[in-house]
């Protein structure tokens, strides 16, 4: 069984901006009995006062990704080619902005 902080990341980390989906979403957690009526209440008490954590937008990896992807699914590279020029870059970037993987 899941435990229950990936129940709710998988019912409410990218919940639908229509309520109505929303609902429906939640009501489908509750007949699964992922969680309960209670629980979903309190999740979308604080609906309201959520703050955007993270947009893809403001990435520059996912940017680079993405402006990399492009030259495979076109067909002007293969995988691996695009795979090495990603990883070159994001490098580039990681070394540039003084980010590193120890957190």
């Amino acid at each position: 069984m899941q435990e229950k902080s990936d129940l709710y990341a998988s019912i409410f980390i990218n919940y639908p901006t229509l309520k109505e989906e929303l609902d429906k979403k939640a009501d489908i957690a509750i007949e699964r009995n992922e969680v309960t009526p209670e629980e979903i209440r309190a999740v979308l008490e604080l609906l309201p006062d959520a703050a955007l954590f993270f947009s893809a937008d403001s990435d520059e990896i996912i940017q680079i990704i993405n402006e990399e992807a492009g030259a495979y699914y076109s067909g002007q590279k293969g995988a691996d080619d695009v795979v090495s020029v990603i990883q070159n870059r994001v490098q580039l970037y990681v070394d540039e902005s003084g980010h590193s993987g120890d957190g």
